[in-house]
């Protein structure tokens, strides 16, 4: 049997193509995360929002069985659970997945004062890029490679 030589192309493809397929799971993978963990942080969101709305009309409905001091402590209560859901999801937001910049395409994730301050319509707010410098409308999406 006679032996082909050694193709060195053929080592340098193979090896392009296993890291290009590690990378494509990667991505995946990072994007199923990323949508699990936006949607976790969706419901702490709403959950905390329909506590806050029910304890909010327990207090302002039931005002002849409630006293006073019983009603201050259920909306302290409520605040404090609206107020944590409240950063929980804007944290999941501004944390999970990164912000595309219309203007130079880099991928870059907002200080809390950016996100918190930025205008924003659906998936997209009005942001500043760090590469760039300049303010855009900035797609939110989910993975590195979009």
């Amino acid at each position: 049997s006679e032996k082909l030589p050694h193709n060195p192309t053929a080592d340098i493809f193979a090896s392009y193509k296993k890291k290009a397929e590690e990378n494509m799971v990667n991505m995946i993978r990072e994007k199923e995360e990323n949508k699990q963990k936006i949607l976790l942080t969706t419901m702490i969101g709403v959950i905390s929002t329909i506590t806050f709305v029910t304890l909010l009309l327990v207090v302002c409905f039931h005002t002849d069985v409630i006293t006073l001091p019983i009603k201050m402590v259920l909306m302290v209560i409520a605040i404090s659970v609206f107020s944590v859901g409240l950063y929980v999801a804007m944290w999941g937001d501004r944390k999970i997945g990164y912000f595309k910049c219309r203007n130079c395409n880099e991928l870059f994730t907002p200080t809390f004062m950016q996100y918190n301050m930025g205008m924003h319509l659906l998936s997209t707010r009005y942001l500043k890029c760090p590469h760039c410098k300049t303010r855009t409308w900035c797609k939110k999406v989910m993975t590195k490679e979009c």
